[in-house]
Order: C-alpha cells, then structure tokens, then sequence
C-alpha cells in the first residue's frame, strides 16, 4: 500500500476521532459476539465427550446464541451508526466547501465528476469506516483465538490444518496493488459515465433539434465500456480469488479428515475434539476472506478519500480577509484604474477602465459583444476578484469589504438565469425568504410577469421544472428579475436581463421598475438605445476600455460608438429620456 494510502486515512482520523467512544462500544458487542461464536464449538465437544451432562451443554449453547444475537445488534447499531454519521459529516463539509469556491472552479470540474463524488465515493468511504472496521476486527480476533485454540488443544494437528491458510497471505500480496490501481480507475470511469449522462440530458433539447441523439449515446456507450472493462478486470481476480479460498478450505478439512481420523483412531483425542476442530476450521474460513474484503473496502476508501481530498483541498480565490471591515457608508461606487485578465496569458478583457457611481443613480453600460460587460458586473460583486485598489465601495476597496457584506449590497439578474427546480414564488422567494404575499405581488407586477401569472395553470405555485424548462426565456428573465426585486439590495445590476423579451414589453417594465421599485442605484446593461435613455449617465466599452460616458442625450450627439449604434438601431437624436 503506498504513502497516499496512510496519508487518506490519517487525515480522514482527524475528522472523525470524536466517534472513537462510539467505535469502542462497537468492538466491545463485536468481540462478545465472537467470544459467543468461539464458545459453541466447546459446549458440542463437552456434550459429545460427556453424553450424560448433555443437558447443561444444550443450556449453555442457547444462552451463548442469545449472547450472540445481542451481540450483533449491539455493533451494527455502534460501528454502523458511527460510519453513517462520519459519512454524513464528510457530505456536508464537502458540500459546503464547495459553496464557497468561486463560479470558475466550476468550469473546469465537470458536474458529473462532483455528483460522483458526493455519491458514490461518499459511499465507498462509508463503507471503509463501517464494514471494514467490521470485517478488520472480526476477522483478526476470530482468526487469532481460532488459531490459538487449535494449536492449544493439538499442536501438531492444529499446525497441520492451518498451514494451507498461508498461502492465502502470498495471494493477497500478489493482488492488493493491482486491485488498487484498478479501483482508482475505476472511480474516475464511474465519473465520466456520470458526466456524459448529466451533459447530455441537460442539452437535450440541443441534441434532439440537430438530431444528434446516436453521437452521444455513442459516447456515453465508450464512457460505459471503459468502465465495463476495468469492472471485468476485477471481476476476473475475485473471480479467482474466491474458488481458492474455497480449495483452500477444503485443503483443511482433507487434512483434518487424514491426520485428525487417524489421532481419533488411536485415541489421541476425543469425537468432541474432533467435531470442535471441524467446527473451527469451518470458521477460519471466514477471517481469511475477511482480509479480502478488508482489502478491498480500504482500498476503495482510500481512493475516493483522495478523490473528496482534490476538492476540500481547493483553496477559495476570492474570501474575506482577517481584518476585513464594512465602512460607514455604502456609496460611492468607484472604479479606478480597473485592468482584468482571466489568466496571465490571455489579453485583457478590461483595460484602464475608470468611472464613480453616486448614490440614486442610474447607469447605463453599452458595448459591443466581447467589450467586457459582463466581466465588470462580476467584477463589482466581486464574483471575480479584481486586482487590488482598483474598485472601491464606501471609500474603501471592495477586496477589504467582508465577503457577505459586500455581495449583501448587490442583486444582479444576468442575461441567462438559473431558476430552481421550485414553483414560481419559490424561486421569487429565493431573494428574500420572509418576504409576505403582497411582496410578492408586487415585485411581480413590477416585473411585467403578472400577466403570464394569470395564465399560468396554478399562478404562483405553477412548478417551473429544471432550470425553468416548462418557462420561456423572457419568463425565466422576468421571475429572476422579480427575485432581484423582492431582495432589496442598494445596488441592482441588470445583465441584459430583458434581452429575451420584446423592445415593448422591455420599456414598460423599465418604466414601471424606475418609477415604482425602491431600488434606485441601478447598473443596466443593454444593448437597446431605448433602454439606455432612461439613464442618468451611459458608459461606453469597447474592446474592454471605457471610450465614452455621460448622460445619453448628449452621448447622441456626440461622434462615437453610441450615436453610431444609435443610427443602426434606426433611432433618433431628438428621443428624450422617460424619467
């Protein structure tokens, strides 16, 4: 077993040392079971070598198996319970670990592998901390105090009935690392099987409107016969594991039957000794495959421990330093100097950019597509962690702020919204949990989503399915703007949120959001000139740098990148703002 092994468990103890008083229990009822167990064999030898006191051995023999059977209800309910509770601990570090990563992290960790790791490694780890503790101890107790009771009892013929058991110990070191390495490849085939299913299900609709069904059922089936492959490859060694443990067995029980008939045939020992040796040899079966499946379920452990180990030792990019403090006051926003790569090797998607933000206003951001829009909204909410003293809040730079505090100023609809599994109030209420019905209503109404509310089958409990799928896209944009809404956070940064719904449609709900919500500092994003009008100021990207801002009436008559969109879009300079 190599380093990664020791190290798995090592830091897997320091989790869960404090069930150590529950293990403890658990070994106790373990080992009275396999006293009991032992003990039987004895009370048959003494009421075949003493047929007159039979009696008291049958009386010993049920209360030995009432010893038994409390026995094992007592360590199923001890060590189970503490690998059930030790595997749910795990689950909810992992996961919440995980909520504290940043979006990227994401990208590059396929869905699929984490639900594979959350499940089934999760469950392999169970296991090591449940059945293998179990089959460790039961087999090693049972397999030492038969030995000793065999070799106490006859030397020379408990020597010569076990000696076949040792050549199980060669088969374990001939097979224990390959059966590693195959349950590691394992693990990460299961993975991929999980990720393409999850891949191709959630584009479904992609798949079927280019009817390209067969090319990803083609590759879920090479995801399926990788892992089939590894799956047999194991299969074939317990496969021959198993029959020669069998042969072994029966190697024992041949030798038993030779040398034990002959020593019952000279009166070396007693019928009860015999049937008792019988007895035990019987049982030593089970300790040596106890060491296979001990082997088997450490190792598997051990894998996925390394597995879960990838993602609780992924260090967060973006937290809240030690000494880090909201300032008195929230406003202004302020952009300084800004310049922002997602890696040091690609070109900059923001460049020098620079803007202030005051309280109760509203501001328009135009560009082109690639200009770096949605990249300064991430950035102001700090989803993405700017360079530092580049962004202030409140006078001071965001990367001081206190996480929570700082994200706790922002509500941000993006152009493509995630809505949960949930009904339509209860993705509402995602922004704002005690929010009250007449909240609701009124974010709804604000939202431009009340009409679709009446048609929808049960109103604000209509369930909206995965990702919002029984949706359209402009619903899903309205219920997440909505939930935007009902937070209530200073500051509402509007993605090119209403992209998906009519130029129309689009103004009323700006109107009705300016004049009636109560969030005033507004960020709109938009690629409608309409929609920029009704701003207090427009700032101007392309190519990520900041070409042009002011209000949107003077930027029309001015020679730039707004005037000419302005001119495509067919639009005219004498167009006055609505607020």
């Amino acid at each position: 077993m190599n380093q990664s092994f020791f190290s798995a468990y090592k830091r897997l103890f320091q989790r869960i040392k404090k069930y150590v008083p529950v293990y403890l229990a658990g070994v106790f009822f373990l080992v009275l079971t396999n006293s009991g167990q032992l003990l039987i064999p004895q009370a048959i030898r003494f009421g075949l070598d003493n047929l007159e006191q039979r009696f008291w051995a049958i009386v010993a023999i049920g209360i030995l198996a009432i010893v038994v059977a409390v026995g094992r209800i007592g360590w199923r309910f001890f060590i189970v319970g503490a690998a059930r509770r030790a595997e749910r601990d795990l689950r909810q570090d992992v996961f919440y670990h995980l909520t504290t990563l940043e979006p990227q992290y994401f990208h590059t960790m396929p869905v699929g592998d984490l639900m594979s790791r959350l499940t089934n490694d999760l469950q392999n780890v169970r296991m090591s901390l449940g059945m293998s503790v179990i089959t460790f101890v039961d087999g090693t107790f049972m397999g030492l105090s038969i030995i000793a009771i065999l070799i106490s009892t006859n030397l020379l013929l408990g020597l010569v009935s076990i000696l076949p058991f040792l050549f199980l110990v060669v088969i374990f070191l001939i097979f224990g690392k390959k059966i590693g390495r195959l349950f590691s490849d394992s693990m990460k085939a299961f993975a991929k099987i999980s990720d393409e299913a999850q891949e191709s299900l959630t584009g479904i609709r992609v798949i079927q409107s280019f009817h390209r069904e067969r090319f990803f059922f083609d590759r879920l089936d090479r995801a399926g016969r990788n892992y089939f492959g590894i799956a047999i490859q194991l299969v074939r060694i317990w496969g021959l594991f198993f029959p020669l443990v069998s042969f072994i067995t029966g190697m024992t029980v041949w030798t038993l039957v030779v040398f034990g008939g002959n020593l019952l045939l000279q009166g070396a020992i007693t019928p009860g000794t015999f049937v008792a040796f019988l007895s035990y040899l019987g049982m030593l079966a089970w300790p040596m495959i106890s060491v296979a499946f001990t082997i088997d379920m450490l190792q598997r452990g051990a894998s996925s421990l390394n597995r879960l180990y990838e993602i609780l030792d992924a260090r967060p990019r973006i937290t809240s330093a030690a000494s880090a403090r909201p300032p008195e006051k929230s406003f202004p926003l302020a952009v300084r100097n800004l310049s922002f790569s997602y890696h040091p090797d690609l070109p900059r998607v923001l460049e020098g950019v620079e803007f202030t933000i005051d309280q109760n206003e509203i501001v328009g951001i135009l560009g082109t597509i690639g200009s770096g829009k949605s990249t300064l909204a991430w950035l102001l909410c700090r989803l993405l962690d700017p360079p530092p003293g580049s962004i202030f809040l409140g006078g001071k730079d965001i990367r001081e702020w206190p996480l929570a505090d700082l994200r706790g100023h922002f509500s941000m609809v993006p152009q493509n919204p995630y809505l949960f599994s949930d009904t339509v109030a209860g993705n509402i209420l995602f922004g704002n949990p005690g929010a009250t019905l007449a909240d609701v209503e009124k974010v709804v109404e604000i939202s431009g989503l009340s009409r679709d509310i009446a048609i929808f089958p049960e109103g604000l409990n209509t369930l909206v399915g995965e990702r919002g799928i029984t949706l359209s896209g402009g619903q899903k944009q309205r219920v997440a703007l909505a939930r935007a809404l009902i937070a209530s956070r200073d500051i509402l940064i509007l993605d090119d949120a209403l992209s998906a719904v009519d130029a129309e449609t689009e103004e009323h709900i700006i109107d009705f959001l300016f004049r009636h919500t109560n969030t005033r500092n507004i960020i709109l994003i938009s690629h409608r000139i309409s929609t920029l009008m009704n701003c207090d100021k427009v700032l101007v990207l392309d190519e990520g740098r900041l070409v042009q801002s002011g209000p949107p009436i003077d930027l029309l008559k001015t020679e730039g990148v707004f005037a000419e969109i302005a001119a495509i879009q067919r639009f005219s300079s004498e167009v006055a703002p609505h607020v």
